[in-house]
């Protein structure tokens, strides 16, 4: 078990804006195909 002590202010309940999903970083993404959604 893991404990993680965190301030009870609402922050980052959800990803911040412009977060990317892993499986853009695993380069799953075919560039060629679709160019809107590669890094």
């Amino acid at each position: 078990n893991h404990r993680v002590n965190t301030l009870d202010n609402g922050l980052l309940r959800q990803p911040p804006m412009g977060w990317l999903t892993w499986q853009r970083f695993r380069c799953v993404t075919n560039c060629q195909e679709d160019p809107d959604t590669c890094i």
